[in-house]
C-alpha cells in the first residue's frame, strides 16, 4: 500500500483468497513494521493448477479513514504441485569412445549413469533453474560446449531436452608414472598395461627426466639403526638399475629435474624437522648443493622450463599458526621472491606443489582451506600466472594433491577423491580440462601422477 493501513481496517472481509467462491483460509498479518505491507499465508498447501484470486475490499482504509479507489482483484494460477523432470540424451562421435561411467549430475548431487543415444530421465526435481554437470569423460573425449549448463524447470511443463554431444579423438599411446601401495607403477593413460616399477621400501614422489627415459623418485629404506631414512634415487624408466643419490639429512624428497637433464632439485628434511631446497648432479658423483638458506620449511620444489628459476613451497610458523606459501628462487639461490601468499587478514589458505605448465606461462598447485598438516577433508587445485596473478580454481580434491601437466598444457592430471576423507583411504588419479571442456578419472587407484614426456 502507498499509505500505512488502519491495522483494525485489516480483516478476513477487506483481504481474502478465495478458490472460485470458496474463501481458502489463511493468516493475514502486517510483513513490515511501517505497515504499508500485509502477507496472507494459506492454512495449507494451495492445490496445484488452480485458479485462485486475491480479494482486496474497500473496506480496508489508512490511518486517516481514507479508502481505496477501487476494489482489487489480482488472479493468478498455481503450478503443477508434482515434481519436475528432466530428459537428457548423449551422442558421441568419433573413436576409441568405449565410456567408463558417462554420467550427469544434478545440483552437484551423485552421478546419474547415462547411456549413448538413449534418453536419461531425472525426476523429482523442483521448479527453477538446476545446474546439470556431464561427467566421466575419457581423457581423449570432450564436450562440445560448456560441461555444466543452467536448466530451467517449470513444473507442470515439459522440459527441452538437453543433448549433449561429445566428440572423441584417437589417441596417441600415453604413460604416466603414480604410486601405489608404497610402490612406483607405470600406465598408459586408459589405465592399462599397468607395470610394477619398484619392490621393497616405500617409494614416493616419481619425477621423469625430460628426456622420458629415467624416473627420480624418493625411497625410505632401514638404515643400520634400523630406524630408516628416505633417499632420492634414479632409476631407468623400465625399473631397472637404481641409483641413490648422496643423502643430505634424514628425509630426501621431492625430487625434481632441471630442463637439460643435468641436475635435481629435492628438499631434505633434517631430524629437527627444518627443511631447505638442494640441487645435485644427476650423474651422482658429486654432493648436493643448499640453495636456500631463509628461515622456514622449504619442500616441492619446480623448475620452470627454461631452467631458469625454481618454485618451491615454504611454510612460517607465525603466532597465529603454521601456513605455507609460494616462493620462486633463481637456479643460482639469488632473487628470492613470493609468487603467493597470504595476507595476514582472513581465513589462512595453504599453498603447495607447484607445477609449471610446459610453456612456462602458468603454474598450478594444491590449495588448502583446512589443516596445514593434513589438508583433510578437501582441498582445490588452482593455476595462476607464473607471475602469481589470476588464480582461479579449476578442481575439487583431497589432501596436499600433486598434479601433472600433459605434453600440450591443456590438461592436468591430480590426486582425486578418495574412498572416504581419511588420509589413508583408496585415492584416484583424476583429470580436468582447463577449457572447462571435461574432467574424470584416469587411474582408480593411484596417486602422486607424472606424465611421462
Amino acid at each position: 500500500f502507498s499509505e500505512p493501513i488502519d491495522p483494525n481496517s485489516l480483516t478476513a472481509q477487506s483481504v481474502s483468497l478465495r478458490a472460485g467462491n470458496v474463501i481458502v483460509p489463511g493468516t493475514l498479518t502486517f510483513a513490515t513494521p511501517d505497515q504499508t505491507t500485509a502477507e496472507f499465508v494459506p492454512s495449507s498447501s494451495l492445490r496445484g493448477l488452480t485458479d485462485y484470486e486475491l480479494v482486496i475490499t474497500q473496506t480496508i482504509t489508512d490511518r486517516e479513514g481514507t479508502v481505496l479507489d477501487a476494489p482489487a482483484q489480482v488472479p493468478f494460477t498455481t503450478e503443477d504441485a508434482r515434481p519436475g523432470e528432466l530428459v537428457m540424451t548423449v551422442n558421441v562421435t568419433g573413436v576409441e569412445f568405449a565410456p567408463r561411467g558417462f554420467g550427469i549430475s544434478v545440483d552437484g548431487g551423485a552421478g546419474h549413469e547415462v547411456s549413448i543415444g538413449l534418453n536419461t530421465i531425472v525426476a523429482s526435481l523442483a521448479s527453477g533453474t538446476h545446474s546439470v554437470e556431464f561427467r566421466g569423460l575419457n581423457v581423449n573425449c570432450a564436450v562440445v560446449g560448456p560441461a555444466t549448463r543452467s536448466v530451467v524447470v517449470v513444473i507442470g511443463r515439459p522440459t527441452p531436452p538437453v543433448d549433449w554431444n561429445i566428440t572423441c579423438a584417437r589417441t596417441e599411446t600415453r604413460q604416466m608414472a603414480f604410486v601405489r601401495d608404497g610402490d612406483i607403477y607405470l600406465a598408459n593413460t586408459d589405465g592399462t598395461g599397468v607395470v610394477r616399477l619398484t619392490t621393497g621400501g616405500v617409494s614416493s614422489e616419481p619425477a621423469w627426466s625430460p628426456d622420458g627415459n629415467r624416473i627420480a623418485f624418493a625411497r625410505w629404506v632401514p638404515d643400520r639403526f634400523d630406524e630408516g631414512v628416505q633417499e632420492i634415487q634414479i632409476m631407468n624408466a623400465d625399473g631397472s638399475n637404481p641409483v641413490r643419490l648422496p643423502s643430505q639429512r634424514l628425509i630426501n624428497t621431492n625430487p625434481a629435474w632441471s630442463p637439460d637433464g643435468q641436475s635435481l632439485a629435492f628438499s631434505a628434511v633434517s631430524e629437527s624437522m627444518s627443511s631447505d631446497v638442494y640441487l645435485a648432479s644427476t650423474s651422482v658423483a658429486s654432493g648436493a648443493t643448499r640453495l636456500t638458506m631463509q628461515g622456514g620449511g622449504k619442500a616441492h620444489p619446480a623448475w620452470s622450463p627454461d631452467g631458469s628459476r625454481i618454485a618451491f613451497s615454504m611454510d612460517w610458523d607465525a603466532d597465529f599458526g603454521q601456513y605455507s606459501e609460494l616462493f620462486v628462487i633463481g637456479a643460482d639461490g639469488s632473487g628470492l621472491q613470493s609468487l603467493i601468499g597470504n595476507s595476514g587478514f582472513g581465513q589462512i589458505r595453504y599453498y603447495s606443489r607447484p607445477a609449471w605448465s610446459p610453456s612456462g606461462q602458468q603454474i598450478a598447485m594444491s590449495v588448502c582451506n583446512a589443516s596445514g598438516t593434513t589438508c583433510f577433508p578437501s582441498s582445490e587445485i588452482a593455476v595462476a600466472n607464473a607471475d602469481g596473478t589470476g588464480l582461479r580454481v579449476v578442481a575439487r580434491s583431497i589432501g596436499f594433491a600433486k598434479t601433472s601437466w600433459s605434453r600440450d598444457g591443456r590438461m592436468l592430471a591430480f590426486d582425486g577423491t578418495v574412498e572416504g576423507t581419511c588420509p589413508a583411504c583408496t585415492r584416484t588419479i583424476s583429470f580436468v580440462r582447463l577449457d572447462g571442456t571435461g574432467e574424470g578419472v584416469l587411474i582408480a587407484n593411484g596417486h602422486s601422477p607424472a606424465f611421462r614426456p
